[in-house]
């Protein structure tokens, strides 16, 4: 996976503009779904359930 693809679905995510966005794949949004997730739901425990809701493919 492809860091700068993996910085630009985040990036989509939370609505930030980049100069040179990078492309995405529907592996890289799910990870920064993942991720937003982890940190928007800091109280809850992350479980495999919760990851694999997130991830698309």
């Amino acid at each position: 996976m492809n860091a700068f693809s993996v910085r630009s679905s985040l990036a989509n995510k939370l609505g930030v503009s980049e100069e040179k966005p990078f492309p995405t794949t529907e592996q890289t949004d799910g990870l920064a779904d993942i991720m937003l997730d982890a940190i928007e739901r800091l109280e809850e425990p992350l479980t495999l359930e919760r990851i694999r809701c997130s991830i698309p493919w």
